[in-house]
């Protein structure tokens, strides 16, 4: 009978090549923007990234990720499709990219970061004029084990499917489940209003639901406070159109932030080709 003995070379070179992994670590990788190809992956609040890359974030299938690319969001990572492999490549859902506020072809940065379990989580519908009235129990279970943070749009779309087995699938077939999903109308989205704590949070089955039935509009504005974004500099307004109120501002912005600069003398908001300019009061 033969005894075998541990291949101390065949150690070796596993510790070594651990090493090399660990060596490899990094805490931000900039990765390029690619759009998800599988329809059950859009609106789920996930992205794909190859296993390597992973690795090289220190994180595993199910973490959550930080994205920032002009704004900060979050998601679940999962592995890549099997044609990205060993493609330094993120493919994000059209939600993801405008939370993100990246597009296509665009570049952005990835990094593991610190996430708290959420107690309470304020939702509201991201369109103005927009009334709802849903359960907080319907939205929390669509919305469990979602990373969120202020601001965020999310459409609430459970993470999978749970399949059913026994006599209900014999009888209703193997795809009953799709019946008992609860589903918006219209996959209405909405807009993380607040959460406790602050941050990167992680909705649970113990997290507090709070949804508002409409957008709440900043006091002295009649724009959804959510959807605006304060920067330093301008553009070049002369080659752009004026509208005559903020109300047309948001009608022509739709889903996407508003930009808002403040100086002395006037607070301008801008998006694609058009501005509106209001002009403080002096206090002469």
């Amino acid at each position: 009978m033969k005894i075998h003995f541990p291949s101390f070379k065949k150690r070796g070179i596993e510790e070594k090549n651990k090493k090399r992994r660990l060596n490899k670590r990094v805490s931000e990788l900039r990765l390029k923007v690619h759009d998800l190809t599988a329809r059950e992956d859009a609106r789920r609040g996930i992205v794909r990234i190859s296993p390597k890359n992973m690795e090289m974030l220190g994180i595993e299938e199910g973490s959550i990720v930080e994205i920032r690319g002009k704004r900060k969001s979050v998601a679940i990572a999962l592995k890549a499709y099997p044609a990205d492999i060993n493609l330094n490549i993120i493919r994000m859902d059209g939600v993801t990219r405008f939370n993100v506020r990246t597009n296509l072809g665009e570049y952005v940065k990835v990094r593991k970061p610190t996430v708290k379990d959420a107690e309470v989580v304020v939702l509201a519908p991201a369109e103005k004029g927009i009334i709802v009235h849903y359960s907080s129990s319907l939205m929390k279970q669509n919305l469990c084990g979602r990373p969120v943070i202020k601001g965020d749009t999310i459409v609430p779309i459970p993470l999978r499917k749970e399949r059913k087995t026994g006599m209900l699938e014999e009888f209703f077939g193997p795809d009953f489940e799709e019946f008992f999903i609860p589903t918006f109308p219209g996959d209405t989205r909405f807009v993380v209003i607040d959460t406790k704590p602050k941050g990167i949070v992680r909705i649970t089955d113990k997290t507090e639901m709070e949804i508002l039935s409409r957008f709440p509009i900043k006091k002295g504005e009649d724009l959804p406070y959510a959807t605006v974004i304060n920067v330093k500099t301008l553009p070049n307004l002369k080659k752009m159109l004026e509208v005559k109120s903020l109300e047309e501002m948001a009608k022509l912005a739709k889903t996407y932030y508003i930009n808002r600069y403040e100086d002395k003398k006037q607070i301008i908001y801008f998006v694609g080709g058009w501005y509106f300019k209001k002009l403080k009061k002096s206090k002469s």
